[in-house]
């Protein structure tokens, strides 16, 4: 297909424990963070959809989470929502439930993830063919001045407090709060909960905010990749001692661009895909 051949030509031009919405300051209300949450509409839903047999196909419970829309047809998430077998598309869907989920026709998985190992390029860009009906999309940071920033970040899934950890799963709404960024890793950046010197909405991530966004004012800085717990093997539960990372997308805006703009010129050219692109490019 015509369509494949610019995205993979492309790939030559451009330059823990993973998670499925977030533990909180366990002297602070929920609800804050609910309404909070309420101010990131550009936060959605994402699916992964697999093939069950000749004729079926069913979501992927592991491989579901958030995403963050940056264009009225494109949505940024985590690459590992996507894994490589048996996957044939995937879907959108609003915190609004009056909304339809909007189908996603093209994937374009880093082709770095995850060979390189955690931390590298866990990210995924995402067409869908319907208008996602917003009255604003988040610009990608591209500045690198991101360490001792206060951010916010947002997600759907999983909650808790920081003394008890996340609970088994989440009630589908979604949650938003702050932190700051405590460092960079490899292609990450790191965040913690802090007991001195916190936010007024101190906040982790946890499952079900993969693929969602770490915001530094409004513009969307970071992807909920995976957390972390402390050195010994401990399980992370995003608990006080827990590190959470965010693919650093200042890192990744050139590659983000010029495959959003080589699939709109090829859709642009009458190559519309029969059946969703679930295409993985190096960088």
């Amino acid at each position: 297909m015509l369509l494949r051949a610019f995205i993979l030509a492309a790939a030559f031009l451009s330059s823990g424990a993973f998670l499925q919405a977030g533990t909180r300051d366990p002297a602070v209300p929920d609800s804050k963070y609910v309404d909070f949450g309420k101010e990131f509409p550009f936060v959605l839903k994402i699916k992964a959809l697999e093939k069950l047999g000749d004729n079926a196909v069913g979501t992927i419970g592991a491989h579901c989470g958030s995403a963050v829309a940056i264009g009225s047809n494109w949505v940024l998430t985590a690459g590992h929502i996507f894994p490589e077998d048996n996957i044939c598309g995937g879907y959108i869907s609003f915190a609004d439930k009056e909304r339809e989920p909007l189908p996603l026709d093209i994937i374009v998985v880093h082709g770095g993830y995850p060979k390189s190992g955690v931390g590298w390029h866990d990210i995924a860009i995402c067409h869908t063919p319907a208008d996602i009906g917003l009255d604003f999309y988040p610009e990608i940071y591209t500045d690198f001045d991101e360490k001792n920033k206060v951010c916010t970040m947002s997600g759907f899934g999983a909650t808790g407090t920081f003394t008890s950890g996340y609970g088994r799963s989440g009630d589908g709404l979604r949650r938003a709060g702050s932190n700051t960024i405590s460092g960079v890793d490899k292609s990450v950046l790191i965040c913690e909960p802090s007991r001195k010197g916190k936010t007024s909405l101190e906040f982790l991530i946890c499952p079900g905010d993969s693929g969602g966004g770490l915001f530094i004012g409004n513009k969307l800085a970071g992807i909920v990749s995976y957390i972390s717990g402390p050195p010994g093997g401990k399980k992370p539960r995003a608990v006080y001692g827990d590190t959470a990372s965010f693919t650093r997308l200042s890192l990744y805006a050139g590659w983000v661009k010029a495959h959003m703009e080589l699939v709109e010129t090829a859709l642009s050219m009458g190559e519309t895909p029969d059946n969703p692109n679930i295409l993985k490019v190096e960088p």
